[in-house]
């Protein structure tokens, strides 16, 4: 991980580091929350097609049917504004 990347987690969540890409391969469930890996992050989104090939269960969190979304076995579309704690 750079370390702009460390920084930008620290900045917004507290820590400088996350969870290994390559391990989401034995997850049983992928859930992708704002992020559309299929055209922002190419190379993670081999990860996610591996994991669901090994019988993951694919969400995707974003308000825009994206591509990303259109292939994941779930697509949650929360409206602009409504998504935040209250």
């Amino acid at each position: 991980m750079g370390t702009i990347t460390r920084r930008a987690l620290r900045a917004t969540s507290g820590s400088g580091g996350g969870p290994d890409p390559e391990d989401m391969v034995r997850a049983g469930r992928v859930i992708l929350g704002g992020s559309n890996p299929l055209n922002a992050n190419l190379h993670q989104w081999r990860f996610v097609e591996e994991a669901r090939e090994r019988g993951a269960y694919v969400v995707c969190i974003d308000p825009i049917r994206t591509d990303t979304a259109a292939r994941c076995a779930e697509h949650l579309a929360p409206l602009p504004g409504t998504d935040a704690a209250r």
